[in-house]
């Protein structure tokens, strides 16, 4: 059995308690059993009697795990496999390899894929970014093509900040926890930052000539939880269009806790929310829906080109 009240799982942040799983249409409520409950019970598991070791516990944490039913909640053990029930409530229509594609001398193209590395990793992830950017900036281009399709996640701040040149700064979102309190993200001065907290220090050192251009975001069924939150960066930015299929539903943000055998549970604890302070918790649906993937950047491109000038 996974005793809640097992010293190394925090109490304020693991409690599975009697209430069930979350109802499914109540994303607010996400994972509250699993804190600050008053009564908490004992979760009897078949897969894992009598276990007196963490790593005897795998099986019930597992169950605990889909239980909760939130598609995004894993345990990371110090070794060994992932524990997770993550799975996109979007179908992909292709996991092909993404091209680049054919675009005019007056759009900048760039792709954002998914990242997970240190923080000189993170550095040089965002520095990249920048640098694409600063290229086509340099070259007049009037409009961008930012494409997050299969982009699946990972660390969201070094992608905000390599495309903080075209975001500009200002909150870009919220995370929003179920007593229903927002945390803000966003830029200012082009460093990534939560709830008045800097995540990422690597700025940067130029701003666009055209600091308004029009921005066509595309996305896919397995743009996810990071990518998801990047796509809703976007949303509410003036002049701005998404464009491909439904992501893929993981718009929740994880909170890690450390436990005293050197693994972590990443829990979902909050909804991502757009500028304008819109809910999501599943999948983001772009404003044109373009089933044939073939045919997104060439109808992004269209919308692009007949807003050139205005």
């Amino acid at each position: 059995m996974l005793d809640c009240a097992a010293s190394d799982l925090p109490s304020s942040s693991l409690q599975f308690c009697s209430q069930g799983a979350p109802p499914e249409n109540n994303r607010q409520r996400i994972n509250q059993q699993w804190r600050n409950q008053r009564r908490c019970n004992k979760l009897e598991s078949p897969r894992a009697p009598g276990a007196k070791t963490i790593e005897e516990t795998r099986p019930a944490i597992s169950e605990a795990l889909g239980l909760l039913n939130d598609n995004h909640s894993f345990y990371q053990p110090k070794s060994g496999s992932v524990i997770a029930h993550t799975r996109c409530t979007s179908v992909p229509a292709s996991t092909a390899p993404i091209s680049v594609p054919v675009v005019p001398s007056t759009i900048g193209y760039v792709r954002v894929t998914g990242f997970m590395g240190t923080a000189a990793e993170a550095a040089a992830f965002a520095h990249s970014i920048q640098e694409t950017i600063k290229v086509y900036d340099g070259q007049g281009v009037t409009g961008w093509l930012v494409n997050l399709r299969q982009n699946v996640g990972g660390n969201m701040w070094p992608m905000i900040t390599g495309l903080s040149p075209i975001l500009g700064d200002g909150p870009l979102g919220y995370f929003i926890v179920p007593q229903g309190a927002k945390m803000a993200w966003g830029l200012r001065d082009g460093v990534a930052y939560l709830d008045e907290q800097a995540k990422d220090q690597n700025k940067a050192t130029f701003r666009l000539q055209n600091e308004a251009p029009r921005v066509a975001v595309l996305t896919d069924a397995l743009t996810a939880s990071s990518g998801e939150a990047v796509a809703i960066a976007f949303r509410g930015r003036a002049d701005t269009r998404s464009f491909g299929t439904p992501t893929c539903g993981l718009s929740t943000a994880n909170h890690t806790y450390p436990l005293s055998d050197g693994g972590f549970l990443y829990l979902t604890t909050s909804v991502m929310a757009d500028r304008e302070g819109t809910p999501y918790g599943g999948p983001v649906v772009p404003d044109e829906v373009v089933e044939d993937s073939a045919k997104v950047a060439e109808r992004a491109i269209a919308w692009l080109q007949a807003g050139a000038g205005e």
